[in-house]
């Protein structure tokens, strides 16, 4: 007998685009994904015309290899925190999804203590920290006198007079020596997007049997932030290749997994407003664009995106003096939302945010009735910067 609920997935960078990085799969990492992982074959067939002189269809030629795949994945920090004095967190599977689609982190910055003086919109710290520059996010876990605990959010507003930093946008609850930044990996978007990388190959573990997928790109990135459940993040990859039956002598255990991401005590700001939502949808709408070759093996020389435009949709309490009159005002604000509360277990955050430098509603904000309960449903989209140099969005982990 085969079990259907057999399954695992392990990836693993390129740095020849289709081309196995480690063909026993040690260097491989697995990664944690709700439900099965199915593998489709996108191998490709042609017509050709048979010219037999008999009433006969055409013949079948096969092309070219391909596979795509999709994954539903809970989302989680990394697996110790970097606390005061400690370097930027070490990349892990979840970065290496991150960087297929948006390129080399933009920021990876070290923990560091508070020192005193910290105000309502700024935020001091033991000795300046390298990295830390005007656009970059920072999380502060102010510790145990903060009511409720959790860690809070900020993007950094002026660097100039570090150790001293602002912080937009202010504080709920001011910083004290108590408190820790943690480090942060982050991914976005200055003047033109990262280079993402070659791409990546994935071992997919189905019944049993290994199937080999290489020449990775992700297509299509969402998340998914409900009140109260676990944050998940949505992705579908493409391939260049596609075989069935793979082997993979030495792939990585799997014991345990970092514990998810959990939609509590994290807040979403408009500008400086909290917004108080029961769900959140980030599609980062990637763009990307094969690059056809006659000189790869299956007539594809690479993958590349061209293009991300995040669209955030936001279903907060009715209020159309609100949002109707901020569509009809063509109004734009800065917007981050946090992803996990980041309360501190074992010097472990566990906690995310995403920061959009410039946000404006796209379309009519709609009423939703939740139960007899109103509510808006708000679509916005992530402008240009607005300047040169500064970060257009801005996704971090810790």
């Amino acid at each position: 007998m085969t079990a259907s609920r057999i399954t695992a997935v392990y990836l693993a960078a390129e740095s020849t685009f289709g081309v196995d990085p480690d063909s026993d799969g040690s260097d491989y990492l697995p990664i944690r994904f709700d439900g099965v992982a199915d593998p489709v074959d996108a191998t490709e067939i042609e017509e050709i015309g048979n010219a037999s002189g008999r009433n006969e269809p055409a013949e079948l030629q096969v092309t070219r290899s391909g596979a795509k795949l999709s994954l539903t994945i809970p989302l989680f920090g990394y697996a110790a925190g970097s606390g005061d004095g400690d370097a930027a967190p070490t990349a892990d599977v979840l970065d290496l999804l991150l960087a297929n689609v948006c390129g080399a982190a933009l920021q990876a910055t070290g923990g560091e203590g508070v020192n005193s003086g910290s105000g309502a919109s700024t935020l001091v710290l033991d000795a300046s920290v390298t990295g830390l520059v005007v656009g970059t996010l920072v999380p502060v876990y102010l510790g145990a006198s903060d009511t409720p605990v959790r860690t809070h959010w900020r993007r950094i507003g002026n660097a100039a007079s570090a150790p001293t930093y602002s912080v937009v946008p202010d504080w709920s609850s001011t910083p004290t020596t108590s408190a820790i930044m943690y480090g942060v990996r982050g991914y976005g978007q200055a003047n033109s997007l990262q280079t993402a990388t070659v791409g990546i190959a994935a071992i997919v573990n189905r019944g049993g049997t290994l199937h080999r997928l290489l020449g990775g790109r992700i297509t299509s990135m969402s998340f998914d932030l409900t009140a109260g459940k676990v944050a998940r993040m949505s992705v579908g990859l493409s391939f260049d290749s596609y075989e069935e039956g793979a082997t993979a002598a030495s792939l990585p255990a799997i014991t345990t997994y970092p514990s998810p991401i959990i939609q509590t005590l994290a807040p979403c700001y408009w500008g400086s407003t909290e917004v108080r939502y029961k769900s959140i949808k980030i599609d980062m709408r990637p763009k990307v664009v094969e690059v056809q070759s006659a000189a790869g093996t299956n007539g594809r020389g690479g993958m590349e995106v061209v293009e991300i435009d995040p669209m955030i949709t936001i279903d907060p309490a009715w209020a159309p003096s609100t949002w109707n009159s901020a569509f009809q005002a063509g109004t734009a604000a800065e917007l981050l939302v946090q992803i996990g509360g980041g309360y501190t277990a074992s010097g472990r955050p566990n906690t995310m945010a995403f920061h959009a430098r410039r946000a404006q509603i796209n379309t009519a904000p709609t009423i939703v009735d939740d139960g007899g309960y109103l509510r808006n449903s708000v679509s916005m989209v992530a402008l240009g910067s607005g300047s040169s140099g500064t970060y257009r969005w801005m996704l971090a982990r810790c």
